[in-house]
């Protein structure tokens, strides 16, 4: 983080391994009309990876209003994050594979006033 006077700016970087998860076996995915599943927590996600930046200006509006603006912005670098992995079976009776991802590219904007 950095700050002068009235403004400030920050960045951060969030990094950690990928989330162990426990993949069906293969060739023998669904056995019985149930997911056969290999060892708990054989596999791994891909490493998780986001980039972020704020930045701020204070100012006043007159001797007893003082206001900020903002902006942040979480995933830089847009990268997709697949932070879990789901399986189940489908009405024909085939495995689907669905995994949950982070956000992409985030903007955030603030104003405060305060009095």
């Amino acid at each position: 983080s950095y700050g002068v006077r009235n403004f400030e700016m920050s960045a951060g970087l969030n990094w950690h391994s990928g989330k162990p998860y426990t993949e069906p076996v293969k060739p023998n995915e669904i056995v019985n009309n149930k997911i056969n599943y290999d060892a708990p927590n054989s596999s791994r996600l891909d490493d998780y990876l986001r980039v972020d930046f704020s930045a701020k200006y204070r100012f006043n509006i007159n001797n007893k209003v003082r206001a900020q603006f903002g902006i942040s912005i979480w995933n830089i670098l847009n990268r997709q994050n697949v932070i879990n992995r789901y399986f189940s079976i489908t009405d024909n009776n085939q495995l689907e594979s669905s995994q949950q991802s982070s956000l992409g590219r985030t903007p955030n904007l603030i104003f405060r006033v305060n009095f």
